[in-house]
């Protein structure tokens, strides 16, 4: 018997193209939550079948081939429960909205890495929050003693100082309510975490209805009495789809200590992406390729090397030997499968690098940050 996750939909990524927003690109998606045999699919305009992983991305129009004396059980994007018999089918899942939302972490406004010497802001950044006593972290600054840690907002200053480098937002602190923006700045020495480029690096508490929501979709993931890595998978899907990045965050780390699969890490990738920590999200993808066995997961595969060579290496930190790689390693992964929308992205991305070369020259080193 294995566990295994797949997804009926996936947001196409234009990899070569300027990243748009991530909620222009958000679909419902489906889980496939049970596995045992042999099971496969094939995508439309694919050649081949591909065997069905853990995190595995399933469309509309996906064949699904189950082998005698196998079978497959797919949760649907309004959490309930399918069971598909051996054959070869489609997807049990309708084409209609549902809780659980899957965004492509390349559809975000990636920015070139510069080196960082300051404290930079690990959680909570670019979310919503459930709580309003969050786990505030940063990265450590080489020498730095002591922190001056400061939550700003309306009607709210409150600051605290302290050696580590993260800590939990105290009861007895002035509160943090729904509606208000607050933003979290960390300072050591005469360097502060406000020297990070880019806005809309602060937090927010969400209203109480959508708490309530939240809550109920949750109990609902805990009726489906699910192992609980592909619980805690399942429920980062869930925070994900409320703007929860930060806990949706905590809950694939979570995962990861026992629940080794490359899904989960690619995940945890697009939720770094997504609050702008481009070198965490680069340390997941690449844990996620060292845990995929060869052969196992082409399209999960290709995927990694994607979002590494496109997002990552190319356009983030204008690493042209890296990039080009990974975008040789996703372009060989999709023509396996014969996955040629795959195989295309990666295709105009190393056309693109290309022409960077001639115009630019190669010399360009690895953008190297301290965290």
């Amino acid at each position: 018997m294995a566990v295994t996750l797949l997804f009926c939909t996936r947001p196409v990524m234009t990899a070569s193209q300027e990243p748009q927003t991530a909620n222009a690109a958000t679909q419902t998606i489906s889980l496939a939550i049970f596995t045992s045999g042999v099971t496969a699919y094939k995508r439309q305009g694919w050649t081949n079948f591909a065997p069905i992983a853990f995190g595995t991305r399933l469309q509309l129009g996906d064949l699904l081939k189950i082998g005698e004396a196998s079978n497959l059980k797919v949760v649907c994007a309004d959490i309930t429960l399918h069971e598909l018999s051996t054959g070869i089918t489609g997807s049990p899942c309708p084409q209609s909205s549902g809780v659980l939302i899957g965004s492509d972490g390349s559809l975000i406004n990636v920015t070139r890495a510069a080196n960082a010497f300051y404290p930079v802001v690990l959680s909570p950044r670019k979310t919503k929050l459930l709580s309003n006593l969050p786990r505030l972290s940063w990265m450590p600054v080489d020498g730095a003693q002591t922190y001056t840690i400061m939550v700003r907002g309306f009607n709210l200053a409150w600051a605290a100082r302290t050696s580590a480098t993260q800590l939990t937002y105290p009861a007895d602190a002035p509160q943090l309510k729904p509606g208000n923006d607050y933003k979290l700045v960390v300072q050591t020495g005469n360097r502060s975490s406000e020297e990070e480029p880019g806005n809309k690096l602060g937090f927010s508490i969400i209203s109480a209805e959508e708490r309530k929501a939240v809550e109920r979709e949750q109990r609902q993931i805990e009726t489906l009495g699910l192992p609980e890595g592909p619980a805690l998978f399942l429920t980062a899907y869930l925070l994900r789809s409320h703007g929860l990045e930060a806990e949706a965050i905590e809950k694939l780390e979570a995962a990861l200590k026992g629940f080794k699969e490359p899904a989960v890490a690619r995940l945890l990738g697009d939720c770094y992406l997504e609050v702008g920590l481009v070198r965490k999200a680069e340390e997941s993808y690449l844990k996620a390729l060292e845990m995929t066995t060869r052969g196992s997961d082409e399209d999960g595969e290709a995927m990694a090397h994607l979002m590494l060579g496109d997002v990552v290496y190319r356009r983030a930190f204008g690493n042209k030997k890296e990039a080009a790689l990974h975008l040789n390693a996703a372009l060989t992964a999709a023509r396996i499968v014969g996955d040629a929308v795959v195989a295309d992205q990666a295709s105009k991305a190393l056309a693109e690098l290309e022409l960077s070369n001639h115009t630019t020259g190669t010399g360009i080193p690895p953008a190297r940050e301290q965290f």
